[in-house]
């Protein structure tokens, strides 16, 4: 039997690492899961992973493990990052292992403007596919 909270529920994130530097705790998040197409929900970022582990290895009790979905290609590496929802909204529709588009918010009102317009974007497109 596995017991899954109602109430302690998280987005995991896997973040470039190139994307890291931006990022800080308490950040604003928009979230749009996979389950409810066409809406948003608000977030914060509650942690930010500072390690992983190698693929070659997957001991017990060791570092978070990323699937690399690189070909040829030398993919970033991805950490952790840990968001909470701010939006009871959300209550009922969060599912372990649903998946979500995330935009984080900075500074710049320039790039909130157009992450705003695409996290809704895609949330919208989410109904078609």
């Amino acid at each position: 039997m596995t017991f899954i909270s109602g109430s302690d529920v998280w987005v995991h994130a896997n973040f470039r690492e190139n994307s890291l530097g931006k990022l800080k705790v308490a950040n604003k998040v928009d979230i749009a899961l996979d389950i409810a197409p066409g809406r948003v929900f608000s977030g914060e970022i509650t942690s930010i992973g500072a390690g992983v582990n190698q693929p070659s290895s997957g001991e017990i009790g060791s570092l978070v493990s990323i699937k690399s979905e690189a070909g040829w290609l030398r993919d970033s590496q991805r950490f952790p990052v840990i968001i909470y929802f701010s939006d009871e909204r959300a209550y009922g529709l969060r599912r372990v292992g649903g998946q979500a588009d995330v935009q984080v918010y900075g500074n710049n009102w320039l790039l909130n403007g157009l992450g705003w317009i695409w996290i809704r974007l895609m949330s919208l497109l989410s109904i078609i596919y």
